[in-house]
């Protein structure tokens, strides 16, 4: 109110000054004013300024006595109708400007008219203030490779995502590891942005559990903590870290590491953020944070006003009830850390791509994507072209409320919501979905490109139909309970895939391995499911972390269920590999023959004769190991794989299928993951292979030492095995005789004199 009233006076004062300016200039008849003459006006201020918050400002009207307040016409330029409005009162015009949300000033011409007299007044109002990066002056870290490699802490503050920080090379061993940034002087913290390296090299160094601390301008070397993060061991994608509350006059910024990838550390960009004033208020429009409904009673003029262009489409889209929320606004729901798991059971990780969108980007396109829901932590986006391949996918941090991508590279969307909880994969307990819920996200992809997807949890074969039909992508993804499949739309159509028989027998076959090796029975079944998914450019099938991958020529048996029994041999290799518990069942010579023993299960439990028996590999075996008095190593040549395979298949057939030991193999992996690994090198490998002799006595209860002489487990060798990459295998005669004794103390009852001998068409002789 004072500030009015002060405003008034001056007001009055510049009038009185004008009247006496128009009279000392009484000589010019054309600026008399007088009160006899038609009606005149003049207006106080001449122009008006507004700050980006808008507000209400008055221009004074200076009226001769002729004329009624009333009878003046007043009018915004068509440019200012969304955000600048008008109301007289008295010999008061108020002008009312909204706030600014713009990155840009604007301006806008208020005309006051009076019969053939008009007055132009100028309105302007300033530019909001993006969002700012706040400049790193200078950094420190506990260490940093610049011998070897230039990857010093400057890496992470020169703006280029490509190269990174790395700590000197070799294990950490001493924890925490700090990092210590000065920023530029002269601002507020309010959030921070944490890039691991994305290179398609290890990624090793991805921050894992750290706390951040910060220190002001009045006190720089003093530091509080303002957050303590667990992101998980593996998780490779940027996070961001918005402050509870922003610190104002910010000096530097430390971070205290714990954990951290392979114990190393590695960043490509740390950013640190001021927030700008652009944020407009859309509780006001929107009924739920994710602006999917529009409050009711809204007016098209109030969704006009947005100013945002995408959104404002956005609203006026649901008003008009012309928008299609279908992929486009979806819950998301957590899944655990693959790494996790993967620990716990000593073998490779499973997927990184449980939470299809259905959405695809093309390159250079702008998506907005508004995240809302009861969880919103450590959010991303991952971007994938399968062209270019998996490894070159594009992540995109997302923080609560409205996020702006430029997308680099085109392809597919994926959303990751990694947690450390314990989760499963399937929701079947209340407990488990209460949990779920709890930490699910809401995402809204504005006006995004649809593909669609298909899950087996919630479509039909008739969904399948439409689905299919309308994506316009080139792959497409279909889930299952525990598979998830990434193939060319082109394929399905060509084979018109029955979807549902498909996925079926892929969780099935995902369910058998996992089965065979005891996670059923232990409780360690995997919380992600296994993703299976064409590599454009592959020369053949492999395994990998996250993901197995099948070039172009296995399209029969990703789309065309009939045909899966028969080629099932592949992805049960494949996935076997990622079932492979190492170092334990994993020694040098055996990556490409442990994982079989998951083959062979798969595809005689798919009805399938025995690949051993039909390829007559039995008496192959016997003839290259027992009748020659070879060791178990081979040479590992490529067809010496299977031959090995044998004495491994035929403890499932003696142990399980003949004596009735159902879980021999289940304990055989479960002592494995509960037992530290054996102490074990490059060169010291065959100690592995000795364990496992010794184990399978003891979980067996048998004295098997006939029948490991026999396959070569128990003779001495001493040779380099190129299993990718050249490990040296030893196993002396001294080794050997310490386990034989070691076994026969043990007084385990012993078993068929002619164990070797048992094959697929012959177990009943051994019951």
């Amino acid at each position: 109110m004072i500030t009015k009233q002060f405003y008034k006076s001056k007001v009055w004062i510049y009038a009185l000054l004008m009247i006496l300016v128009v009279g000392a200039q009484s000589c010019d008849k054309d600026n008399v004013i007088d009160s006899e003459n038609e009606g005149w006006l003049k207006v106080l201020p001449l122009e008006l300024d507004f700050n980006t918050s808008g507000g209400t400002k008055d221009v004074y009207l200076v009226l001769t006595n002729d004329i009624n307040p009333q009878d003046v016409i007043y009018q915004v330029s068509d440019n200012g109708k969304d955000w600048c409005t008008l109301d007289l009162e008295g010999n008061y015009l108020h002008v009312t400007t909204m706030p600014n949300y713009y990155e840009s000033p604007r301006s806008t011409i208020v005309t006051i008219n009076y019969g053939d007299y008009s007055r132009k007044v100028p309105v302007s109002q300033e530019a909001a203030v993006g969002d700012q990066l706040i400049d790193v002056i200078s950094g420190t870290a506990t260490s940093e490779e610049t011998v070897n490699e230039d990857r010093g802490l400057v890496n992470s503050y020169d703006g280029d995502y490509e190269t990174y920080f790395n700590s000197k090379f070799g294990a950490i061993t001493e924890w925490p590891f700090q990092i210590e940034y000065t920023l530029a002087e002269g601002h507020t913290l309010n959030r921070i942005i944490y890039y691991p390296r994305s290179d398609s090299g290890n990624k090793w160094g991805s921050f894992n559990e750290y706390e951040v601390w910060v220190s002001t301008a009045d006190a720089p070397d003093s530091f509080s903590k303002v957050g303590k993060y667990e992101r998980g061991d593996g998780n490779h994608n940027p996070t961001i870290m918005k402050l509870e509350t922003p610190i104002a006059n910010v000096a530097k910024v430390r971070f205290d590491i714990y954990s951290a990838y392979q114990n190393r550390i590695s960043c490509a960009e740390m950013e640190f953020y001021q927030d700008g004033n652009t944020g407009y208020d859309y509780s006001s429009i929107f009924e739920d944070d994710v602006f999917s409904v529009l409050k009711d009673g809204v007016t098209e003029a109030q969704l006009k006003a947005i100013p945002d262009d995408e959104l404002r489409n956005l609203a006026l889209d649901l008003f008009v009830e012309e928008y299609d929320p279908e992929y486009r606004v979806a819950s998301f729901r957590p899944y655990q850390n693959p790494s996790i798991q993967s620990a716990i059971n000593k073998t490779s990780t499973y997927s990184l791509r449980d939470n299809p969108s259905g959405i695809y980007v093309e390159e250079g396109d702008e998506l907005v994507v508004i995240v809302g829901g009861p969880y919103k932590q450590n959010i991303s986006l991952v971007v994938q072209d399968l062209n270019i391949g998996f490894g070159s996918s594009k992540n995109y941090p997302l923080i609560e409320g409205v996020n702006r991508l430029n997308i680099d590279t085109g392809g597919l969307v994926y959303v990751q919501n990694l947690t450390t909880d314990n989760i499963p994969l399937i929701l079947e307990s209340e407990a488990d979905k209460t949990a779920a819920a709890a930490k699910s996200v809401d995402i809204h992809f504005v006006n995004a490109k649809v593909n669609g997807y298909f899950d087996l949890a919630k479509h039909t074969s008739e969904d399948w139909s439409t689905i299919l039909n309308n994506a316009p992508y080139q792959d497409i993804d279909v889930l299952g309970l525990r598979s998830h499949i990434t193939w060319t739309t082109e394929n399905f159509r060509s084979y018109n895939t029955d979807i549902v028989s498909v996925l079926e027998k892929y969780d099935r076959l995902v369910y058998l391995e996992s089965e065979f090796a005891g996670l059923e029975k232990y409780g360690k079944m995997f919380k992600n499911r296994m993703y299976f998914h064409i590599d454009y450019n592959g020369a053949s099938p492999y395994a990998t972390n996250n993901r197995t991958a099948y070039t172009s020529s296995y399209a029969e048996i990703f789309c065309n269920a009939d045909r899966f029994e028969a080629r099932l041999w592949g992805p049960a290799h494949e996935v076997g590999h990622v079932n492979q518990l190492r170092p334990a069942l994993k020694w040098a010579g055996t990556t490409e023959v442990t994982n079989n023993i998951m083959s062979m299960y798969v595809q005689t439990e798919f009805g399938e004769p025995s690949k051993l028996l039909v390829d007559g590999t039995y008496a192959e075996a016997k003839a290259n190991i027992i009748d020659a008095g070879a060791p178990h190593a081979l040479d590992n040549a490529s067809n010496e794989f299977m031959v090995k395979l044998v004495p491994f298949w035929q403890l499932k057939l003696y142990m399980i299928d003949a004596l009735g030991k159902e879980d021999f193999y289940k304990d055989l992996y479960e002592h494995y993951r509960i037992t530290p690994n054996l102490n074990t090198s490059s060169n010291t490998e065959g100690l592995l292979q000795l364990d496992f002799v010794r184990q399978v006595c003891k979980i067996s209860g048998l004295n098997m030492i006939d029948f490991f002489q026999k396959w070569g487990f128990l003779t001495p060798v001493d040779k380099t095995i190129n299993d990718y990459g050249n490990k040296q295998f030893k196993i002396t005669q001294e080794q050997i005789d310490v386990l034989i004794t070691e076994i026969n103390a043990e007084g385990y009852a012993m078993p068929h004199d002619n164990v070797e001998d048992i094959q697929d068409d012959n177990i009943n002789q051994y019951k």
